[in-house]
């Protein structure tokens, strides 16, 4: 995705204009999946260890609270478009991975009563 996203791209585009366009908000997931990634397993962690009512607060709060109104204050009304999007989308993953991972290390879930 970050080395060759004309490649991965030209299977669904054929337009060289719309080809362009596609480029970096292909490259910026790409380049921060390591976020990503923390995040959903750290959010499968909590969830396993049944601390749902947690993981569903902070995933609706950051997205709702965070997300959401920074991709349209963003995108649309600043004009940064589809790339200002995408690198709101990087951040929001970011503050959900940072909000799972300090929630595990205080270890407050391990004392959740089934």
């Amino acid at each position: 995705m970050v080395l060759v996203p004309e490649a991965i791209l030209g299977v669904f585009l054929t337009d060289p204009e719309t080809l362009a366009l596609a480029i970096w908000p292909l490259r910026i997931p790409g380049a921060t999946m390591l976020f990503d990634a923390v995040g959903m397993v750290l959010m499968n962690v909590l969830t396993g260890a049944d601390a749902t009512r947690t993981v569903m607060t902070v995933s609706i709060s950051v997205q709702w609270l965070l997300f959401l109104p920074a991709a349209f204050r963003v995108g649309p009304t600043l004009g940064h478009g589809l790339l200002g999007i995408w690198m709101c989308h990087v951040l929001w993953r970011a503050v959900q991975a940072a909000v799972f991972t300090s929630l595990r290390q205080r270890g407050r879930w391990a004392y959740v009563r089934v």
